[in-house]
């Protein structure tokens, strides 16, 4: 099979389609657009101008991406979508545009898009993201790779999520997620480290316990930060991941989330 493209399907002859495309009844697909090889675009699915998909992805029913950012700034300038490989984007995402001109929205590799969630313009989503039914991510987000959003989550515009971060469900994000963090409630709080998502992904148990130690000197702990992160930085520089945790909190815009928890055990698995 080369392209297998329904009757009722409209394809701009500007459209680029790999090798092996579905493309199902009632589908849209733009000018300047590109579809990687083996993508599945299903029934009634939208991909506007402008819009890139990479490779292996499947665009279920009902889904639009690349339209026009919902922003008052956008002056009708050329902006795209860039969409990675193996991505599965499901029944009534909306992914949007940039704003600026030349601008972008990109959503990396092997994510799991669930119903009815949506990406802003300008936002930026690693790798092997989940984002579950119903979560809104207003515009200029940054997602890091292997994030975890439950279902129903507002997250606030230039706000952060970082990587092997959860989410709890009906969260409300108005300043940036730690990344290793679960963060739950409204307002949002860090509950505590995600121990069995870094399980999971084949953490060590020597690196989740150093991680959980900065936690507990990082959040806990009433003092400045400035001064807790440079203290943090010595005790615990031997570690990648407690390294990157400090950069992501010392490059905040936007202040972290909140820390509600008592951490008095030295288990990994809370």
């Amino acid at each position: 099979m080369d392209k297998l493209i329904h009757p009722t399907a409209i394809v701009s002859p500007d459209a680029v389609l790999g090798k092996n495309v579905s493309v199902g009844a009632f589908a849209i697909i733009e000018n300047d657009t590109e579809i990687g090889d083996d993508c599945i675009i299903e029934d009634a699915a939208c991909v506007k101008a402008n819009t890139k998909i990479g490779a292996g992805s499947r665009i279920y029913r009902g889904a639009v991406l690349g339209h026009l950012p919902q922003d008052y700034k956008y002056k009708e300038d050329r902006s795209f979508v860039v969409i990675g490989k193996g991505n599965m984007i499901r029944e009534f995402v909306t992914i949007h545009r940039g704003t600026e001109r030349d601008s972008a929205t990109c959503i990396g590799d092997n994510n799991l898009l669930m119903a009815y969630s949506h990406i802003g313009h300008n936002s930026q989503v690693g790798s092997n993201v989940i984002i579950a039914n119903g979560s809104q991510i207003s515009g200029h987000v940054d997602i890091e790779d292997r994030a975890f959003i439950s279902g129903l989550v507002a997250v606030h515009q230039f706000t952060r999520i970082g990587k092997f971060a959860m989410v709890g469900g009906c969260t409300k994000i108005v300043q940036d997620v730690p990344p290793f963090m679960t963060v739950d409630g409204n307002p949002a709080a860090i509950r505590g480290l995600n121990s069995i998502g870094l399980k999971r992904a084949g953490f060590s148990s020597a690196a989740r316990m150093e991680l959980k130690r900065a936690l507990k000197e990082l959040f806990v702990r009433n003092k400045p930060v400035k001064d807790v992160l440079a203290a943090v930085e010595e005790r615990f520089g031997g570690s990648e991941e407690v390294r990157y945790l400090v950069d992501f909190i010392r490059s905040s815009k936007r202040g972290m989330v909140s820390c509600t928890i008592n951490i008095s055990s030295d288990s990994d698995e809370q």
